[in-house]
């Protein structure tokens, strides 16, 4: 059983007004059932009436968020790229020119899956075809810009490193992908994973999604 140990401690007097205390825990922590025990502790025979504990807030430093006002354009990497020629839910292992950092995981490995979809820190595992309820146990650290059902039945997924250290980027292409609907192809999805190097922000950049309108997303 994990001990108490002491975070945070505010020595000195004691104010008679609100006292702000900033308590920064690993990953380790991450774990259910957390809780925090607060005490009040003194050297002296002191009673301190109406001592309490209000407003205690919970942040993740390492979470993301979203921005669908993404001005990233969309830069066709099919021409210049190295087609990766990853085959029907296949996924291929590739190791970034740096380490990105992910929720809080440093990693240069990660996972390409034909099915629209990044394993991140990972050199085994699939991006399944077939979505389901997240967070899961088979994609523990996912990058899912477009998770379905895609084939190969047309285009490629390409790869390929823009800029120079330490300002690179990563970029990802699912090129006319078509979907799989049970009894055939059909349509195509051309989007991208974009992976910074200097920020660790990763943008969804859709070009065409089965003949949707070009949106961008972005993740910061």
């Amino acid at each position: 059983m994990r001990g108490w140990p002491v975070y945070g401690e505010v020595s000195g007097d004691i104010a008679l007004a609100w006292t702000q205390v900033v308590v920064s825990l690993d990953s380790s922590y991450a774990v259910n059932n957390f809780r925090f025990r607060f005490r009040l502790r003194s050297d002296v025979s002191n009673t301190y009436q109406g001592f309490y504990v209000d407003d205690v807030e919970i942040q993740d430093s390492d979470a993301y968020t979203s921005d669908d006002s993404c001005s990233t354009p969309f830069s066709d990497i099919s021409g210049s790229g190295t087609a990766l020629g990853i085959g029907n839910d296949a996924t291929m292992s590739l190791t970034l020119p740096f380490n990105f950092t992910f929720f809080g995981v440093v990693s240069p490995d990660i996972r390409i899956g034909n099915d629209g979809g990044i394993l991140f820190d990972s050199t085994t595992g699939d991006v399944a075809y077939g979505n389901e309820e997240l967070p899961a146990a088979s994609h523990p650290l996912a990058i899912l810009p477009f998770w379905d059902d895609l084939t190969e039945g047309t285009g490629n997924v390409y790869y390929q490193i823009n800029g120079t250290s330490p300002n690179r980027q990563v970029i990802v292409q699912w090129h006319n992908r078509p979907h799989y609907d049970g009894g055939g192809d059909v349509g195509d999805a051309t989007f991208q994973v974009i992976l910074y190097e200097d920020s660790n922000k990763i943008d969804f950049v859709y070009n065409d999604v089965d003949n949707i309108y070009q949106l961008h997303m972005e993740v910061f």
